[in-house]
């Protein structure tokens, strides 16, 4: 039987299993990324929270080096701060810099989705209406992390498909933190 407990941020129950057991994956520093991306998202990791290297590494039963690549990863998501000899640490973010962010991305993304509008790029579009459709099915069941993920992804791309990097910082890695808001 999987124990259930409660998530704080969203105040719905998640598998204990998920959070407790060993990874069985080819890449473990993406899993390992994935799972304390999505614990982040869903607040069951603090901001300003410590994250153990040694404690996650034991716990999901990889090495240290594993754990490290994936705190790697979300400290240039922005989800982690990391602080020589100190540890890692969930990053915040401040409302008045998740707005300013959000000011910055609806002035930039318009100039993008016309370049990709433009180019006529076929193979953005499914993927496109398929995240759509993951962010209509995640606000109805009001998962917040499926609905931050889809939307990073969906932004992601296009990005990705635009011709050319119209201004470093503000595309998809500006995204992720959106999820830590206070």
């Amino acid at each position: 039987m999987t124990k259930q407990v409660l998530d704080r941020a969203s105040g719905s129950s998640v598998e204990e299993a998920e959070f407790a057991s060993p990874i069985e994956h080819d890449l473990l520093s993406t899993e390992v990324y994935v799972r304390l991306r999505r614990q982040i998202v869903r607040g069951r990791l603090a901001p300003g929270q410590r994250i153990g290297e040694a404690d996650f590494a034991r716990r999901w039963r990889v090495s240290q080096a594993t754990v490290r690549e994936a705190l790697r990863r979300l400290a240039s998501d922005g989800l982690v701060i990391q602080i020589p000899r100190r540890g890692s640490y969930v990053a915040s973010v401040s409302e008045a810099t998740a707005r300013l962010a959000y000011d910055v991305r609806f002035t930039v993304e318009p100039i993008a989705v016309t370049q990709v509008s433009r180019a006529a790029m076929a193979p953005c579009l499914p993927p496109s209406e398929y995240e759509l459709d993951r962010m209509r099915a995640a606000a109805a069941a009001d998962d917040t992390a499926m609905l931050v993920d889809a939307d990073v992804t969906f932004h992601r791309r296009v990005w990705e498909q635009s011709e050319g990097d119209l201004l470093p910082g503000s595309g998809p890695k500006s995204r992720p933190r959106f999820g830590v808001l206070p």
